[in-house]
């Protein structure tokens, strides 16, 4: 795996595995996007950004213990609150 990419998970290393659950659905579905792990996310794009992944940096009461958090950017506005 990337180095970079494994720097997003440095204060989360469990969190890895979902990564590598969730993140390899995303060239599956989209094999040209491009990957680029930053500080604090994972960033998916092709011709514009369209989806990020991070670990959480602090815990949120009535969240599972371990999760990351998925964002897609749409072009446009979500009608439904649960996407």
């Amino acid at each position: 795996m990337n180095p970079e990419l494994l720097m997003v998970f440095d204060a989360m290393p469990v969190a890895l595995p979902l990564y590598e659950s969730a993140g390899a659905l995303i060239p599956e579905l989209f094999p040209d996007a491009k990957i680029k792990g930053g500080k604090t996310q994972v960033s998916f794009s092709n011709r514009y950004g369209f989806a990020s992944l991070w670990p959480p940096t602090r815990k949120i009461k009535g969240r599972p213990g371990l999760y990351i958090v998925l964002t897609f950017g749409l072009g446009r506005r979500a009608e439904h609150s649960r996407g």
